[in-house]
């Protein structure tokens, strides 16, 4: 999922949202993990790809 934060745009976790990593147009095969802490306080332990999405040649906001 794809946010901008502060003019930046930034890959964030599917799972709880949290900016993980800045993303340029056409990332590819960064692999994350988020270390971010969701509401209950256990940590997201999500991990996976981080990219730029192949059909979106311009990115915009949401």
């Amino acid at each position: 999922m794809l946010k901008e934060i502060n003019g930046k745009v930034w890959f964030c976790c599917p799972q709880c949202g949290k900016k993980i990593h800045p993303v340029a147009p056409g990332a590819r095969g960064v692999y994350v993990v988020c270390k971010q802490r969701r509401a209950d306080g256990k940590r997201c332990n999500w991990r996976g790809e981080c990219c730029w999405p192949k059909d979106a040649a311009v990115w915009k906001p949401e």
